[in-house]
């Protein structure tokens, strides 16, 4: 028997496209339920999640929206993770240290490395496919001191 769920999300999928998300540190289904104007439930159905809990950061996140509300949920994502980034270095002098890859490293393990969460990394290569890093190529890997410190 086919739910009342189930046939809004059929006849969303006539019309709509899935768009496909990876779920970054401190995002939650509610934000995407925020930028996309979709119910968790719905986006959680869709994504095969429950949606309640907590999900791991790259956890897939699909959303039947037309293409043409990609943007603006890439841009919504992109506000979230600038005002995250303003409040970390909030008292802070911050620059970017030039960084280059070596072998066997991941934008993860660079982040581990430099006590900072990956989004801070995403946040300074905003242009850069962190899935895909290659030896010798050069990351901006955000620091932040005291200010005035030395």
């Amino acid at each position: 028997m086919l739910t009342l769920m189930t046939l809004i999300n059929m006849a969303a999928a006539s019309t709509q496209s899935a768009s496909t998300f990876h779920l970054d540190s401190g995002e939650t289904l509610s934000h995407y339920a925020q930028w996309s104007g979709i119910s968790v439930e719905v986006i959680a159905e869709e994504s095969g999640l429950d949606h309640i809990g907590v999900h791991a950061i790259g956890t897939p996140i699909r959303l039947l929206i037309p293409a043409d509300a990609v943007p603006s949920v890439e841009a919504a994502r992109g506000e979230h993770l600038q005002a995250r980034f303003g409040e970390w270095a909030a008292g802070y002098d911050v620059y970017d240290y030039e960084y280059s890859v070596s072998s066997g490293e991941t934008a993860w393990s660079i982040a581990l490395d430099h006590g900072i969460d990956l989004w801070h990394i995403e946040s300074s290569n905003p242009d850069v496919d962190l899935s895909t890093l290659r030896p010798g190529q050069t990351l901006l890997v955000p620091l932040r001191e005291e200010e005035g410190g030395c």
